[in-house]
């Protein structure tokens, strides 16, 4: 009836006002912390930073370490992908804070469509391989596919910290590192994907992120 309509659409307005004051608090507090670390870039010429819309590339790194890889590639034209339970509505707002292209995945085959038109249309894309359920250390094979259909090479991303937390509970061991401390970024070399090297690709990203 009308009267429980009224209640569920109260409590699910009060629900998205806690999200969003949650999501504030949470984003500010995470600039900071990101910002008292030192972050160190490898040399290479495959950063987000340095790459022209028509050479962009698929970002591979595991869930676990992208407490650093979000500030740190803010406002880059980067398209990530997330989900829209209520823990994913606050890791969706600190994202678009971060100015990121994200792309809900509803299903694996609009999720796809969607980041292949990013892909299209210039943007770099940013997959946690092992997500967004784990299990952890597995690469999916839906990167694989997205850059065997685009013709977009791989390029594998990773952080060592040198002092930071595991969160043991999660699937995905999430890494935070401690405040004021080293974090180190890596990326391979771009990784081309074809019909008869697939396997292979897959073994050299795992070479490449083997660090959890």
């Amino acid at each position: 009836n009308k009267h429980e309509l009224h209640v569920k659409n109260l409590i699910l307005w009060i629900r998205i006002r806690v999200l969003n004051v949650a999501a504030f608090f949470i984003t500010h507090f995470y600039s900071w912390h990101y910002s008292s670390l030192k972050i160190i870039k490898k040399d290479s010429l495959f950063f987000p930073h340095d790459i022209t819309a028509d050479k962009n590339v698929i970002y591979a790194f595991w869930h676990s370490k992208t407490f650093v890889l979000v500030p740190c590639f803010r406002g880059l034209n980067i398209g990530i992908l997330t989900l829209l339970d209520w823990k994913n509505i606050i890791y969706n707002k600190i994202c678009t804070h971060y100015r990121y292209q994200t792309v809900p995945v509803t299903s694996l085959m609009r999720a796809t469509v969607r980041l292949k038109k990013l892909l299209e249309n210039g943007h770099l894309i940013g997959l946690a391989v092992d997500g967004p359920h784990g299990p952890v250390g597995v690469i999916k094979p839906g990167i694989l596919f997205l850059a065997k259909t685009t013709g977009k090479p791989i390029v594998a991303m990773n952080v060592h910290a040198k002092k930071a937390l595991r969160i043991r509970s999660r699937w995905d061991n999430f890494e935070i590192p401690l405040p004021f401390t080293e974090a180190v970024i890596s990326l391979s070399e771009p990784l081309q994907v074809t019909e008869n090297n697939v396997k292979e690709t897959e073994e050299r990203l795992l070479s490449f992120l083997k660090d959890l």
